[in-house]
């Protein structure tokens, strides 16, 4: 028996069945994936959502014919994918990779399970955030407008004219002007509601007015006003109770986003990037 350990024949005879045993181990395993890759299952439950689908288009169900059919469309559909794959048909594909990303971030946002906030935490975000929970500046002011299809190359001189008599409170202010549509008085309007009568540009250069003198001429997409600011009045920030939907609906947007980004870059520490610039004429950077 000892002889027989000791000849190279029998090492040899030995070595041989190890390899046989791996190589049937391997082969079994890679004949079981290449056969789990080649099995298309149609479960219940997928011909559930086929039956939903078409039910939710046609108002109705599926017959068993349809059905079917249904069903061949979804192994054809799935046929398709896996050969696609099996081509690398999904590599370098701008499209797919953007759509695989997008599908990504979905889920990663569904995993982002936001926690609702309480009050103290909603405030903090809207101390934070002043400006978008701003209530806005209310005006109150008259105008009188100055056309210049009217008064052509008169018009500068006439505004100032008018001006200088409107300051000394020489004439009634609704007895002079160009007639228009617009208003002549406002009071406690808001910014937006100036614009939409105005344009913006006018409620820019009504921010710089004082209060209690004519002032002028501003523009505006009709020509020329003269314009009494009689108030203007700040807007504040609102209180919590009046912008705790909004407030709510922001911070747990500004939440999501933030809790993506931590994924993302978890996602960024698994994988070594290279910029190869070497045909820009130097080296490759890694980071």
């Amino acid at each position: 028996m000892k002889t027989l350990l000791r000849e190279p024949l029998f090492h040899f005879l030995l070595l041989g069945c190890a390899f046989f045993l791996v190589y049937q181990l391997i082969a079994e395993n890679v004949a079981g994936e290449v056969a789990e890759r080649r099995q298309i299952t149609v479960s219940a439950s997928r011909l559930e959502s086929l039956a939903a689908q078409f039910e939710k288009t046609w108002q109705r169900s599926p017959t068993e014919a349809e059905l079917g059919r249904l069903a061949e469309g979804y192994v054809r559909e799935e046929v398709y994918y896996r050969e696609a794959l099996a081509l690398g048909l999904d590599r370098d594909d701008p499209v797919v990779r953007r759509r695989l990303q997008q599908k990504l971030q979905f889920i990663t946002e569904d995993m982002a399970v936001v926690e609702e906030p309480d009050d103290r935490q909603l405030q903090q975000y809207l101390d934070a955030n002043p400006d978008l929970y701003r209530r806005p500046a209310l005006y109150s002011f008259i105008q009188v407008y100055l056309n210049p299809d009217v008064r052509g190359e008169r018009l500068a001189a006439d505004a100032e004219a008018l001006l200088a008599r409107l300051r000394q409170g020489a004439v009634d202010v609704d007895s002079v002007g160009d007639p228009t549509l617009l208003q002549s008085r406002f009071s406690g309007e808001t910014g937006r509601y100036v614009a939409r009568a105005f344009g913006q540009r006018f409620v820019q250069q009504l921010d710089g007015l004082p209060t209690g003198s004519w002032q002028g001429p501003l523009q505006s997409g009709y020509g020329l006003h003269l314009v009494y600011l009689e108030q203007r009045i700040e807007g504040e920030m609102a209180a919590l109770a009046e912008v705790r939907d909004a407030v709510l609906r922001d911070w747990n947007a500004e939440r999501r986003r933030r809790l993506n980004e931590d994924i993302y870059q978890e996602f960024r520490k698994r994988y070594e990037v290279i910029f190869d610039t070497a045909d820009a004429g130097s080296g490759p950077v890694e980071q």
